[in-house]
């Protein structure tokens, strides 16, 4: 994949950013990004630019931790029903 460059307003800062992800995810990404770091201004609206991007981050980063867990909760329940449906099928099975 070509990389492309994408240009985004943050906190009254433009930064072009380049990346050779699909560009879908990239679009994706800025758009979270601009979401949560304007959020903390209306949030915070005194603070620094470098205090909101922080407070972005940690945003960012406390959903990444609940869909980690709730993927690894998914993950197990859905152990849980295979092993289930197994054991059902095998004792169907059995003579």
């Amino acid at each position: 994949m070509e990389t492309a460059a994408y240009t985004i307003e943050i906190l009254g800062q433009t930064v072009t950013v380049k990346s050779g992800t699909d560009p879908e995810v990239v679009q994706e990404a800025l758009r979270i990004a601009a979401l949560k770091t304007a959020d903390a201004q209306k949030r915070l609206p005194r603070s620094a630019p470098y205090q909101l991007a922080l407070l972005a981050l940690l945003d960012l980063a406390e959903d990444y931790v609940r869909s980690k867990r709730r993927t690894s909760d998914y993950r197990k329940r859905l152990d849980e029903k295979t092993a289930e449906t197994l054991a059902l099928i095998e004792a169907e099975l059995k003579p």
